[in-house]
This record gives structure tokens, C-alpha cells and sequence, in this order.
């Protein structure tokens, strides 16, 4: 890939084309430009329209059986169950969420361990005369792999993938 598709690539996922036609328009416009902070506000604000149309859509039957009880209007028994499996669905969605995350940090914590321990092992210190630190650090790597390896037996995710 070439350095000039590659910058490119780069100002597209910073949004740094973005935010220079928008310095363009207002110049063009207003005759006066806009600032970076000002930019990343407008981006701000705009996420977080989009999480309140995803809490709304997440929550759309809830919304409805309050919408439907705050006009004195008795809801159906599906209504009811429709937000209560609702409500449910986002709990288990949050669950998974919170479990991948669990999973990435221990693998992250055993990467990091095993980086430490190599950079130890390449410092040309004689294996018996290891510092502390190293077996510490072996010591908790282990630890972590078998809460790591329980966990996934536990929710019943395979070593190779976290689906």
C-alpha cells in the first residue's frame, strides 16, 4: 500500500477529512472557521443522539407499556411479557458484553506476564538466580491461566475462539 493511500486511510478513520470540509463549509459560509474542540463536540453530540436511539430502540416495548399506562390505558398481558422478555434480552446482551471483556483482560494480564518473564529470561540472569519479581510473575501467570481456562469451561466458551 502506498504512503499516500495509506495517510488517506488514516484521515478517513480519524474523521480528519470530515472535520476539514466542515472547516471549508464555515469558511465559506461564515468566514470563520471551526476548531478542533468545537468539531469533536459536534461528534459528541451526535453519538450521543445515536446511543439514545439505540437505548429507545433497545427499550421500544417498555417505552410502549408506559406510554400505553400513563394514558390510563390498560395494557394487554403481551405487552407485559413483551417487556419483561425485552428487559431480559438486554440483561443476557450486557452479561456477554461483561464476560468477553472479563476474558480479554486475562488474556491481556497473561500476554503482559509472559512478555515480562521472557524480557527476564533475555537479560542473561542464570535460571537459578532468577529475581523475585520473576517468580511472582510465574506464580500469578499460572494463576491466571487456570482462572482463565475454569472461566470458559464455566460459560462454556472454547480456548480458541470467545464465541
Amino acid at each position: 500500500m502506498s504512503a499516500k493511500l495509506e495517510v488517506q486511510k488514516l484521515r478517513k478513520e480519524l474523521g480528519i477529512d470530515d472535520y476539514l470540509e466542515l472547516v471549508k463549509e464555515d469558511r465559506n459560509c461564515n468566514g470563520a472557521y471551526v476548531s478542533f474542540g468545537q468539531y469533536m463536540y459536534l461528534l459528541e453530540q451526535e453519538n450521543q443522539e445515536l446511543k439514545n436511539q439505540l437505548n429507545d430502540y433497545k427499550n421500544r416495548y417498555k417505552n410502549y407499556l408506559y406510554n400505553k399506562l400513563s394514558e390510563d390505558i390498560e395494557p394487554d398481558e403481551e405487552d407485559f411479557y413483551l417487556a419483561e422478555i425485552e428487559g431480559k434480552s438486554n440483561e443476557y446482551d450486557e452479561l456477554i458484553i461483561k464476560q468477553k471483556e472479563f476474558i480479554e483482560y486475562l488474556e491481556n494480564e497473561i500476554k503482559r506476564l509472559e512478555n515480562y518473564m521472557k524480557e527476564i529470561e533475555q537479560s542473561g540472569i542464570c535460571h537459578g538466580d532468577y529475581p523475585i519479581t520473576y517468580y511472582k510473575a510465574e506464580y500469578k501467570l499460572e494463576a491466571k491461566k487456570k482462572i482463565l481456562s475454569k472461566y470458559k469451561e464455566i460459560i462454556g466458551v472454547s480456548d480458541e475462539n470467545n464465541t
